[in-house]
């Protein structure tokens, strides 16, 4: 089961992307025995559609954080493919 960070743990990295008029912010927590990754999925341009739910996952530290990373950040842009996809067919 996933869990958030304590509010007391820095973040270890931040990161930002724009794709399709949505902004993908991720933050990186180093949790000790994981890597705690949250993305926020919200739009850019005034009048966009709606909100996409934010992401969230850990992966063990054997893992690479830049994989870790590119993984969900392939998964949030699947999310806003599939949600402007279907926004279009309405």
């Amino acid at each position: 089961m996933n869990t958030l960070p304590e509010k007391s743990m820095q973040p270890y990295d931040q990161t930002y992307e724009e794709y399709r008029g949505f902004a993908l912010e991720g933050t990186i927590t180093d949790r000790s025995l994981d890597w705690f990754i949250l993305v926020r999925i919200e739009p850019t341009r005034p009048g966009s559609p709606g909100l996409i739910p934010a992401l969230l996952n850990t992966f063990p530290r054997s893992d690479s954080v830049g994989d870790a990373w590119r993984f969900m950040a392939s998964l949030a842009r699947c999310a806003v493919d599939e949600y402007l996809d279907g926004h279009k067919r309405g």
